[in-house]
């Protein structure tokens, strides 16, 4: 892990079978399938990795909405916000060994019942979304906490396609500042066998679209041309 922070030429790998080639400041956090965990050290020499080689997990910062990734070249620019008012968003994305399947994030949205609160359906529909609101949450709690009782204390927001498939699932905090944060997870299914988180401040939830649009088209951008196969 260490070791591929320290490396400056592009990670070359797959995404469920999909050859890519990511530029270093999008592939932090990289790890590829076979490897050991995040604080594991590795035994024996790193593997030379090819377009054969899985990788499982990777992450980035981009600004929104000019989607400039984060580096040491801009860090006036990342200084230059606030938690209350960054547009930065934090990305992960998994494939391979870590890839949630074509049906994610469906799992999340089924897993709503076995939540630490119950959940109901909210008659209003934020930013064309289904909201569900925790209902059992102790008040007191949620005034000494800011908002949030907890941190399970949250709302759920998730989207369906023109199938009825479920394409985006969201969590927000309840917590009242402007620094609260929502989570949105999606798929990049049938276009890649790969899944994404992003992390972004609550005040952006507005723009979920254009985020999920945005973030997929930086990703669609590391597809490249396996070179390395036998013509």
């Amino acid at each position: 892990m260490i070791q591929e922070e320290r490396r400056t030429d592009p990670a070359i790998g797959h995404l469920g079978g999909t050859p890519v080639s990511i530029p270093r400041p999008y592939a932090h956090f990289l790890e590829y399938d076979g490897d050991p965990g995040f604080t594991e050290p590795r035994k024996g020499p790193r593997p030379e990795r090819t377009f054969e080689s899985g990788i499982r997990s990777f992450g980035f910062e981009v600004h929104y909405p000019d989607m400039e990734v984060a580096s040491a070249k801009n860090l006036d620019k990342q200084k230059s916000e606030s938690i209350y008012t960054t547009t930065w968003l934090t990305v992960g994305v998994s494939s391979n060994s870590f890839y949630g399947g074509k049906d994610f994030p469906l799992g999340s949205v089924l897993a709503m019942k076995f939540k630490k609160y119950k959940y109901e359906r909210s008659d209003e529909k934020n930013y064309e979304l289904e909201t569900y609101i925790p209902t059992n949450v102790d008040e007191n709690k949620r005034q000494k906490g800011g908002g949030a009782a907890d941190m399970f204390d949250y709302n759920i927001h998730y989207h369906k396609d023109a199938t009825g498939r479920v394409d985006t699932y969201i969590t927000c905090s309840n917590m009242k500042h402007e620094a609260a944060t929502c989570q949105q997870k999606f798929n990049l299914f049938p276009h890649m066998a790969a899944d994404v988180s992003v992390t972004y401040r609550r005040g952006l939830l507005k723009d979920w679209r254009e985020i999920q649009s945005s973030v997929s088209k930086v990703i669609f951008g590391f597809k490249t041309i396996d070179n390395q196969k036998p013509k």
